[in-house]
Parts: structure tokens; C-alpha cells; sequence
């Protein structure tokens, strides 16, 4: 049984068949002593007394307050019986102060061997110890323990440090292995190991033309914090130089940076970012060119630039008009011609008492040049202009002469396929201008009847 000091535990004892005779024992530590017969407890253990109903043979021991003194063996036994309760009793004293961690050498340098030291003298048992490196576990060799001192104690020997453990936490932990009784503790160190500088840079060679600002930065890592300085070899910091420098992430970190603003083709050269502290110096060189600016060439460059802007528009406005033009002038003729139709072949010549030059004189009030013309089988002739006055079918009969039409000459020709004249067989043979209103022509020496002109308007 495993109990924590200053609890209170109870070791339990009972028998069968036991008889008023009977007499039971208990014994403890050390080398089992007699502690109590039967109900009475020797004045010795005064932290002792014996619990339980007798009457069904129950003689258990309490211990009140448990010492580290009461650990060890117990048994109870009662006289006539061969049969003996034994148990083992241990009492856990949980460690007060965490164990200490030593470190040997009092300067840690990088490149040299350091050794760390945990040692504890707590707790009831001993605890076991262990090191961590952050939250890794370093393997490490087994725990010490020195004679006739309870004391555990373990080293963690590092062969050489590099600049990359400076900032190492490492934890050394004891453990008595009662987590539920006794929690485990720990203490931890961080290294703080010096080493000299350490100067990185984004470029080594660098172009700039004339007028930019540029910037030169080096990134400085070292323990303790170094000195940055800058020079130009063979010659002088530019007197438009700033040098400017911040902190990085790191705490033993800095990025220092030398701008140059309005550079010039004299700034151009090798610049040196040395740094030192008291462990050593180092240094980066930086190659700068300067370009010239040709600004005669900017010059053309735009000149050339805002002509070839001026002829693409100068082109692109041309093309603008014309495109606009042709579209008014087709515009323009639709809206003259409106819904005109296109003859599928030569019209007829016109009859003779309609010849121009036989004809008498139109009307100048008849104005021709409104009307649209219309198909009357395969021959254009004038539509008549609308009659909101009369039915659709009264229109016609206002223009008889324009509801006849002229012979299909289309059909005349199918009909005579080898040439020959066969308008004697053509249904039209009347003259389809003779008409109520329409006489056909005179002979020679009459008067031709006059046609009405306004009519045709």
C-alpha cells in the first residue's frame, strides 16, 4: 500500500473462528516490532490504534498523520494459527523545491563543450531525472545517485556548441513516479553562448541608374550585439548617404542600412558593411553601378510616341467619317426609292401616242416623281398615291389606265421557242390598252385623242 505522508491509511486485519481465548498481534516496523495485543496498543505508537468489530474478528490498524518512519512491513497474527497477514507500507514525501541545474563553465563560447548539471535531494523515494530540450527528450545517461547522501543528480554533457544553441531552452525534470500522489517538477536554463558577427546580404552586385535612391542593407547576427560601420573602397561615403538600422526578430539580430538618395555615376564603387564585437569582425563587400540617363533619347522616345498617337487617330477619324458618309448616302437612297423593285428585264418601249415627243405637254400641277412603282406581271408601272376617301377597290377605278397591263411578253416568248411569230395564238390579241377610256390609235392624217394627264396623276 502506497500512501502520501500525512494521510491517514488503515491496514486491515480480521479473522474467522476466532474464540474468547484468542488473543491477536500486530507488528511494524522496524524488524517488526510488537505494536499492539489484541485491543491495546503499546504507548509507543501513539499515532496507532486498532479498529473494527472483535466480536466478528476485526482488528485493523490505523495509522493517523503517516511519517516517513512508518514505512516498511506489517503483519498481524493471532496465537493457534499458522496463517499470517502481511503487507508493505510506503509512504511517498513529494518534493518541495524543483532540482537545481549547474553549469560548470561560467563563459559559453561557441565551438567549446559545456556540461549541465540537475541534481535534487527531495522527495520520498528519489525522483528520476530528465532533460529536455525544448519539448524533445535528450538521451542522456542514467541518474547518479550519491552514496550515503540521498541525492540524484544528471548530467547533459553538449560536445560543441555552435551560435544555433545560443537561446536553447533546456529543462531538467524529476519525477517520482506517483503522479496521482507526488506531481512531477522541473527547472529549466537557457544558453546564452557568444560567438562573433555574422553578416548576410540580399545582393552582392547591384545596378542603379542616375537620380534613384538605393538602399544597402546587410542583416547582422552575432553575441554580443556588434558595431556596423560602412566604407568605400577608394573614396568617401557619398555626403547623401543615411545610414539606418533596426532591429530584427531575432533579439541578437540587427539589419542595418546605408541609403543613398539622388545617386550619381560617382557614387558608383564598392561599398563594405563591417561589422565587430569583442569576439571577432566581419564584413561584406557590395558592387554598385551606376547607368547614365540618356535624356535625349527619353526625349525622342516620347516625341515619337505622341506622333504615332496623333496619326492613328488622325486614320481612325478619316475612317469615322467615311464609314458615316456611305451609311447617309444609302440612307439617303432609301429613303428616295423607298420600297422601288428592280425589273427583271428591259421594259417595252413606250406606244407611240405615248412617245414623248408626240405626246402633248403634262400638267406642270401633275407632279410624277411621287409615285412608286409596282409589279404588274413581270412589267413595272406607277402605283397611285393612297385615297383616304374611297374603299380600296374605288382607288382603282380613279386610274383605269393603270389597272390594264401590258402583254406578258415573258409568256409571247415561251410560246415561240424557233422564233416564229405566234401572236396570233396569244390570248391578247385585243390591244389591252383599248379600253372605255383608251381608243386605239388613228391611222395616219387623224388626230390622235388626246390622253387625259391628270388621269395619270
Amino acid at each position: 500500500m502506497t500512501v502520501r505522508e500525512g494521510q491517514t491509511v488503515t491496514l486491515r486485519c480480521a479473522f474467522i473462528g476466532l474464540t474468547s481465548q484468542s488473543v491477536v498481534i500486530w507488528e511494524g516496523p522496524p524488524n517488526f516490532n510488537v505494536m499492539s495485543t489484541d485491543r491495546r496498543v503499546d504507548s509507543l505508537y501513539k499515532r496507532h490504534r486498532i479498529t473494527g468489530n472483535s466480536g466478528v474478528g476485526e482488528y485493523s490498524m490505523e495509522i493517523a498523520d503517516v511519517q516517513v518512519s512508518d514505512e516498511g512491513g506489517y503483519r498481524c497474527s493471532t496465537l493457534g494459527l499458522q496463517e499470517k497477514a502481511e503487507m508493505m507500507l510506503n509512504v511517498i514525501v513529494p518534493i518541495k523545491k524543483p532540482p537545481k541545474i549547474a553549469v560548470r563553465d561560467s563563459s559559453i563560447f561557441a565551438g567549446q563543450s559545456l556540461t549541465l548539471s540537475c541534481r535534487t535531494t527531495e522527495g520520498s523515494p528519489l525522483p528520476t531525472l530528465t532533460w529536455f530540450n525544448g519539448t524533445a527528450q535528450v538521451k542522456q545517461r542514467n541518474n547518479k545517485l550519491a552514496e550515503g547522501v540521498a541525492m540524484a543528480s544528471l548530467d547533459l554533457v553538449l560536445s560543441e556548441l555552435t551560435r544555433w544553441d545560443h537561446g536553447r531552452n533546456f529543462t531538467c525534470m524529476a519525477d517520482q513516479g506517483y503522479p496521482q500522489l507526488a506531481a512531477a517538477t522541473a527547472s529549466s536554463t537557457i544558453l546564452n553562448v557568444k560567438y562573433s558577427p555574422v553578416v548576410r546580404i540580399r545582393s552582392q552586385s547591384i545596378q542603379a541608374s542616375e537620380g534613384e535612391t538605393l538602399d544597402l542593407s546587410c542583416d547582422v547576427d552575432s553575441n554580443p550585439q556588434a558595431a556596423v560601420s560602412w566604407r568605400k573602397l577608394g573614396g568617401d561615403i557619398p555626403a547623401n548617404a543615411e545610414n539606418r538600422e533596426e532591429e530584427t526578430t531575432s533579439p541578437r539580430g540587427v539589419t542595418n542600412t546605408l541609403v543613398i538618395s539622388h545617386v550619381g555615376r560617382s557614387d558608383g564603387g564598392v561599398y563594405v558593411c563591417e561589422t565587430t564585437n569583442t569576439f571577432g569582425t566581419f564584413q561584406r563587400e557590395f558592387h554598385m553601378d551606376v547607368k547614365d540617363t540618356n535624356t535625349q533619347s527619353v526625349v525622342i522616345a516620347s516625341v515619337t510616341v505622341i506622333v504615332l498617337l496623333i496619326l492613328f487617330a488622325t486614320i481612325f477619324v478619316c475612317i469615322a467619317k467615311r464609314t458615316g458618309l456611305s451609311t447617309g448616302v444609302n440612307k439617303s437612297r432609301e429613303k428616295t426609292t423607298g420600297s422601288t423593285l428592280t425589273a427583271s428585264r428591259a421594259l417595252p418601249p413606250l406606244p407611240p401616242y405615248l412617245d414623248a415627243r408626240s405626246a402633248p405637254a403634262m400638267d406642270p400641277d401633275c407632279d410624277m416623281d411621287g409615285l412608286e412603282l409596282q409589279d404588274f406581271n413581270g412589267t413595272l408601272k406607277p402605283r397611285p398615291p393612297p385615297r383616304v376617301d374611297k374603299q380600296p377597290y374605288s382607288i382603282g377605278l380613279s386610274y383605269p389606265s393603270l389597272m390594264h397591263p401590258l402583254p406578258p411578253y415573258s409568256t409571247v416568248e415561251r410560246q415561240r421557242p424557233d422564233g416564229e411569230d405566234n401572236m396570233l395564238d396569244s390570248p391578247y390579241l385585243e390591244d389591252p390598252w383599248e379600253t372605255e377610256e383608251f381608243m386605239a390609235p388613228p391611222s395616219e392624217g387623224l388626230t390622235r385623242k388626246r390622253i387625259d394627264n391628270r388621269a395619270l396623276c
